[in-house]
């Protein structure tokens, strides 16, 4: 059967619908302000969500730049049709994915941490999300910088690439090209996962969060795979071995 994700309970959601309430470079200003410590941090990583914001553009207009036997413009071609469809089963997709990002490289880093003898994770706490298991930088040396003062306080600590963001509905995240660059099966289930985030949070829950859309965007996926190239379908397969791979690690 289809999967459809339940409507508003005691968690709190983002209405997409929002983002005209309030200026981007308003808001941005406010959560600086309520940051204290953060203001260097926020403001830098408001920047790179600003500059990647403004230099997007519309989707029509990057398909209209591509030949018409280009892979990518396959995928942008596909775009439209995964955003209903994440409508249809009750994502907030609002305004979200209707531009193109083309900035090469990833999104941001993320520092995370542990406890070498406990393998508990470090917490940051930030306003509006609460406390999470990750900080992210909008430059790779100033991640670095951060893990490395961690790893003198003795926690483990490693740097990562991210490949996609979510701003919670706050904002109309634009669709990244090295996302759709990503076999159908990767960028769709990305996708969906985004989306889950930007319908659903809970704050200072990560563990909840992160379960919740890895869980509702791999069924998604998979439901739309299956609905374009049937059940033993190339990219079905491949979606489902990948994520019977993952649930095997997590065990």
């Amino acid at each position: 059967g289809s999967c459809t994700v339940p409507s508003r309970h005691s968690m709190k959601t983002r209405n997409p619908g929002r983002k005209h309430r309030f200026p981007c470079s308003f808001l941005l200003g406010m959560v600086i302000c309520m940051c204290g410590c953060h203001t260097a941090w926020i403001a830098s990583n408001a920047s790179a969500v600003t500059h990647r914001l403004a230099s997007s553009r519309p989707h029509q207009q990057v398909m209209s730049d591509l030949d018409e036997t280009s892979r990518l413009r396959s995928q942008l071609e596909l775009l439209p049709d995964v955003l209903n469809f994440a409508r249809m089963r009750g994502l907030q997709v609002g305004n979200a994915y209707q531009r193109i990002d083309s900035i090469a490289g990833p999104v941001s880093w993320i520092v995370v941490a542990a406890d070498p003898n406990t393998m508990s994770l470090h917490h940051w706490s930030f306003p509006l999300v609460g406390k999470v298991p990750y900080k992210g930088y909008r430059f790779r040396d100033h991640a670095q910088q951060e893990a490395n003062q961690l790893i003198t306080l003795g926690w483990e600590s490693e740097v990562m690439a991210v490949e996609a963001w979510s701003s919670l509905g706050w904002f109309a995240e634009p669709m990244l090209t090295s996302l759709l660059e990503l076999p159908e099966h990767r960028w769709v289930t990305t996708l969906l996962h985004e989306l889950v985030h930007r319908t659903i949070h809970m704050p200072s829950n990560a563990q909840w969060n992160e379960g919740l859309a890895t869980f509702l965007g791999n069924r998604l996926a998979q439901e739309w795979l299956v609905s374009r190239h049937g059940e033993d379908g190339d990219e079905s397969t491949r979606h489902r071995l990948r994520y019977q791979d993952e649930m095997r690690l997590n065990r």
